[in-house]
């Protein structure tokens, strides 16, 4: 059994829980429509002018989308005609999904992320056909991609950074074209000093990870590495060792791909923060918002790491304005984008604005289903709830003559 997938955003949380000035940055707030046909290979695609393109998803990776257009609504294109789409102009994807997809996000809901991870991995190791990231993908190699990242999310929400971070490796080394690269593990201090983590880093750094499949190309293996090293310098900053840090970074910003030159200069900022340069590294960033380098995932790990950045300055209402756009216009970045909503929503209430957390809350529960913060947020949702709301003090009655 199949049904329709729908990646929808938190278009009515951000009229009405953020500043005006976010929706004038952003332009526009869309809520997706249903997917109109179900064929195997159909996929919907909505843009940033407000038109949609639908046909058979043939490509999908870090540089952009690729259909055979079916109809092309305001877009582009003839039907029957390949058409490209960077995915700086996409602000959503619809591509239908298997039964167990609703199945597992239920467990997730209900707490049982153990038995959401089982179905997880059965969609991921059973797909028969190649991944979305290779020519002639279908939904079905689009949702075997998808469950991967959602394993990684489990794991995550199990403690098990470990293994999070060897699915997100082995991830990417077979397919480094993923529109997914920025939806990594985010370790923690406590992770970034595991004998386990740091084995598998050096290993894959090394170009020596163990898999299950060894055609991989040596360019992968390559790509692999310089991603390892990346993950080496957040390691790096996590445990204070900024020299180190700074001398990896250094090395990588001569290679030749553009990927990994934009995860460089976004984590050099972070660098510079820690060594004090606060409005320096923040400036860094700003300014990399006009650089054409950063499209797609790459301007969404920019955001992230500048709404990380502002939050520890304390510039809370700031803060909040990056880290909303992931959510808004890379939902497709489930793992990312469900963490920043998160993010949010505590800062939120920890700010004494329940309402505003509540409708954070109500977002993420309604937008990013399959998230390990579901259970956390309804959770909370029910504690908000339960608190009553302040009364309004009666006016004090006017001074007798």
């Amino acid at each position: 059994m199949r049904t329709k997938w729908r990646e929808s955003y938190p278009g009515n949380f951000l009229r009405t829980a953020c500043l005006p000035a976010f929706l004038c940055l952003l332009g526009t707030c869309v809520a997706v429509a249903g997917l109109q046909a179900n064929s195997a290979a159909r996929c919907e695609v909505r843009l940033a002018s407000g038109a949609i393109a639908s046909g058979q998803l043939r490509d999908a990776n870090i540089g952009g989308i690729d259909l055979l257009l079916d109809t092309g609504r305001g877009a582009p294109g003839w039907a029957g005609v390949p058409f490209r789409i960077s995915w700086g102009e996409v602000v959503s994807v619809e591509v239908e999904r298997p039964q167990e997809f609703l199945e597992a996000e239920e467990l997730v809901r209900e707490g049982d992320i153990e038995g959401a991870l089982r179905i997880y991995r059965s969609l991921a190791d059973s797909a028969k056909v190649a991944p979305a990231t290779t020519a002639g993908a279908d939904s079905d190699g689009w949702n075997a991609e998808r469950a991967r990242f959602r394993i990684i999310d489990c794991q995550m929400a199990l403690q098990r950074a470990n293994l999070a971070l060897a699915e997100y490796l082995e991830a990417i080394r077979a397919h480094p074209d993923t529109v997914r690269l920025v939806d990594m593990p985010r370790l923690s201090p406590e992770d970034a000093s595991d004998p386990e983590i740091l084995a598998l880093l050096r290993d894959a750094e090394m170009g020596s990870l163990p898999s299950a499949d060894e055609r991989v190309r040596e360019s992968d293996r390559a790509f692999l590495s310089q991603m390892a090293s990346v993950l080496w310098a957040d390691v790096h900053i996590l445990r204070g060792e900024l020299r180190e840090a700074q001398q990896r970074l250094r090395k990588m910003l001569s290679t030749d791909d553009w990927r990994i030159v934009a995860l460089v200069r976004v984590r050099w900022a972070v660098l510079k923060f820690h060594e004090g340069d606060r409005d320096d590294a923040v400036l860094l960033l700003e300014k990399a918002k006009n650089d054409p380098a950063f499209t797609g995932p790459l301007r969404a790990e920019l955001f992230y790491q500048l709404g990380r950045l502002l939050l520890e300055m304390g510039e809370r209402e700031r803060a909040e304005l990056e880290l909303m756009r992931l959510p808004m216009i890379f939902g497709y970045l489930e793992n990312l984008s469900a963490e920043c909503l998160h993010i949010v929503a505590e800062e939120m209430e920890a700010s004494g604005r329940a309402e505003e957390a509540s409708r954070a809350y109500e977002s993420l529960l309604k937008d990013f289903v399959s998230a390990r913060f579901t259970p956390y947020a309804a959770e909370r949702l029910r504690q908000i709830s339960a608190v009553p709301a302040p009364k309004t003090p009666e006016p004090l009655p006017a001074p007798e003559d």
